[in-house]
């Protein structure tokens, strides 16, 4: 599992193997990622965002893939912001409060023992 403020390989490959199967997604991922000079499981959203710009220049199905996944993962960043800060999502179809799933996970105020709430 990510540690607060990270992603990782796993879950960017996660993000492409829709499109791309679990093994093609990997290799794609773990390419970008060594070539790039990361090592281990788990980066930064900074690095995260870069690894997916490195397969998004690739041409086809892989590039196309990537650039909707580097997308996504834009999106949820955002959305976890606005869920810090008091933004209320608006409401989904069925009236309910729209919720992204979590991919970045984010240190709460009981992990860091603050008592803040952002």
């Amino acid at each position: 599992m990510a540690q607060p403020g990270t992603v990782g390989l796993a879950e960017l490959a996660g993000l492409l193997q829709g499109a791309l199967g679990a093994e093609r997604a990997e290799v794609a991922v773990t390419a970008a990622a060594d070539g790039l000079g990361y090592t281990g499981a788990e980066h930064s959203t900074a690095a995260a965002l870069e690894i997916l710009g490195v397969i998004a220049e690739q041409d086809g199905l892989v590039g196309i893939s990537a650039r909707f996944a580097r997308s996504r993962l834009m999106s949820r960043m955002a959305a976890q912001s606005l869920e810090r800060h008091g933004v209320v999502m608006p409401a989904g179809p069925d009236g309910g409060r729209t919720k992204l799933p979590p991919l970045v996970t984010q240190q709460t105020s009981a992990s860091r023992g603050d008592g803040s709430t952002g």
